[in-house]
């Protein structure tokens, strides 16, 4: 019986939670790039199960990996297009030959980020320290 427990406790864990944090595949995790003037284009999908606080806290994750890998302590978020993407689709159900159509939702964070090798003392924008948000993101 514990075992049955455990094993359904496991299945909830796993249905429906929405995108894991992991790079671009099957168009949902992240990409990032740098752009001509050396700020990075940093982007996370998530699917139609993926909260937008989910998919902010994973592009936050992702601008501070950059930002510890390229040996910098802060970002500073120069602009933010993250969005909700509706998308139109429909389908042709084979019974009926009926023409169906539906909606889905799924948030997209998007941030442009500048790396910082110290603390800034005026910006007109937010900044963040890298290694303060990893820790607080992957407890």
């Amino acid at each position: 019986m514990k075992c049955l427990i455990i094993l359904a406790l496991v299945a909830l864990a796993f249905c429906g939670c929405g995108t894991s944090y992991h790079a671009m595949e099957a168009g949902t995790g992240y990409t990032d790039g740098v752009t001509p003037i050396g700020t990075y284009l940093v982007t996370f999908t998530g699917d139609t199960h993926t909260s937008f606080k989910a998919v902010k806290e994973y592009t936050l994750q992702r601008c501070a990996e950059i930002t510890v890998e390229n040996g910098a302590l802060y970002f500073e978020i120069l602009s933010d297009h993250s969005d909700k993407v509706v998308k139109q689709e429909s389908y042709t159900d084979n019974k009926t030959m009926a023409n169906i159509g539906y909606t889905t939702e799924a948030f997209t964070g998007s941030l442009e980020i500048k790396l910082l090798t110290i603390k800034p003392t005026k910006t007109a924008h937010p900044f963040y320290d890298a290694k303060a948000v990893l820790a607080m993101l992957k407890k």
